[in-house]
């Protein structure tokens, strides 16, 4: 017998239903929702779940796979908390495959809020064709290392270029243009980034320079382009 995929909260959902609690945080939740007061990790993972706005940038730094102590030293965010809110809020072995998951993150505003949202505002999507890193970055302008830095920039003008050179343009208004125009800007934010650090390190110099070289050869910048230019 075929049986529907279950959600990623499925574990809240069961204890809201009623279900026994066994586990710990499934016994907390249980207190919390009862009215009750918990230690505050718990407090922190479960009001973040019932707050949409902290839930959807918690998730898509998750679905980005953001590390945990990430969470704890850039966001003040614990990393109990963070525990607690995947096992009873955000179990990803419910995604079996990258298919899933990309389903998962473009139906995620149906599913949650009940209605869709365009693709240049689904910060889940993002978070998981682009990484956590730019998500941070657009979130609280948090700059990524320069090794880091290189790898978000292939990844953010790939998309950029895809989407500028595989359609038909029908005019300045449209919205493939203007998600082009934003992976673009967002791209340009951090080469700027990775010139003003490009002395950390030599081997991270050498490979900044070339693969700006590589990006003025194919046309994807202006020859000209520096990042004093950036408006």
């Amino acid at each position: 017998m075929r049986t529907r995929q279950k959600s990623v909260d499925h574990r809240a959902l069961a204890i809201r239903n009623g279900t026994k609690p066994k586990t710990d945080a499934e016994k907390q939740y249980a207190t919390w929702i009862s009215g009750k007061d918990v230690p505050l990790e718990y407090e922190i993972a479960f009001s973040t779940y019932e707050d949409f706005k902290r839930r959807e940038k918690l998730e898509s730094l998750l679905i980005g796979s953001c590390p945990d102590d990430v969470f704890e030293h850039a966001l003040s965010f614990p990393t109990k908390s963070i525990d607690v809110y995947k096992a009873l809020f955000f179990d990803t072995s419910v995604l079996h495959t990258d298919i899933d998951k990309l389903v998962f993150a473009q139906n995620y505003y149906i599913n949650t809020v009940g209605k869709d949202v365009p693709p240049v505002d689904n910060y889940v999507l993002r978070g998981l064709n682009q990484g956590y890193q730019v998500l941070l970055l657009s979130y609280c302008n948090l700059v990524p290392t320069q090794a880091e830095a290189l790898n978000i920039l292939k990844r953010v003008f790939a998309g950029a270029i895809f989407k500028a050179t595989s359609v038909q343009f029908t005019g300045m208004g449209t919205n493939i243009d203007k998600r082009a125009i934003e992976h673009c800007q967002l791209a340009l934010k951090i080469l700027e980034t990775m010139d003003d650090l490009k002395s950390d390190s030599e081997d991270n110099a050498t490979a900044y320079v070339h693969f700006v070289s590589v990006l003025k050869d194919t046309g994807s910048i202006p020859k000209d382009f520096t990042p004093e230019k950036i408006v």
